[in-house]
């Protein structure tokens, strides 16, 4: 609150607040994310209080965010169990994913450089549905393979042109790949099953 002298707040967003209308993806959540982040700022500024906005791409790597990376951890369920993996349609989706480690690191370096503004905050890399899926079966050495159900319609991509300049000002990048960042999901699962 204002009256214990904060004097630096860091907002967590999502990606999707800089979703246009036109995406497939654009909906209330969205909305609210880009109005939350507006109003934070606003108010941040009549009160002269230093505020950074982080907006992460998909956070993954803890039991934690499995509901909101559904095919994330369905991948991981399947190879665990040895099983085929399936994505939808003809093609596998990007998505971009960043690692709870990778996403601490930098809220520490923002906070310690007490960097400002409002920032993506993803991998440098995207990543396809048979990229994810081909490091859980790799990861668990899972007899189960990448199959594609033709019957039903293609899943549209949700990337974003990546910015840098977050990573510019902090001095450091996320660099768990989506290889390692699976390796490192999965054993942690297998410590903490659902």
């Amino acid at each position: 609150s204002i009256e214990s002298g904060v004097s630096h707040f860091v907002n967590f967003s999502s990606i999707n607040a800089s979703l246009p209308e036109s995406s497939p993806y654009f909906d209330t959540y969205a909305l609210s994310k880009r109005q939350g982040d507006e109003a934070i700022e606003l108010v941040s500024r009549e009160f002269g209080i230093s505020c950074t906005t982080l907006r992460p791409s998909q956070i993954y790597g803890t039991p934690f965010f499995r509901r909101r990376q559904k095919f994330l951890y369905y991948a991981v369920d399947q190879s665990i169990k040895g099983n085929d993996i399936k994505i939808y349609g003809n093609r596998a989706p990007l998505r971009n994913y960043i690692h709870t480690d990778d996403l601490c690191r930098v809220v520490f370096s923002v906070i310690s450089k007490r960097v400002t503004g409002c920032f993506q905050c993803a991998h440098p890399n995207n990543s396809s549905f048979a990229d994810i899926a081909d490091a859980a079966i790799s990861a668990s050495s899972s007899k189960g393979q990448v199959v594609f159900d033709q019957t039903k319609a293609d899943i549209p991509d949700n990337v974003f042109p990546y910015d840098s300049s977050l990573y510019e000002s902090i001095g450091t990048l996320p660099f768990i790949g989506i290889r390692e960042g699976i390796q490192m999901t999965m054993e942690g699962l297998m410590q903490f099953p659902k």
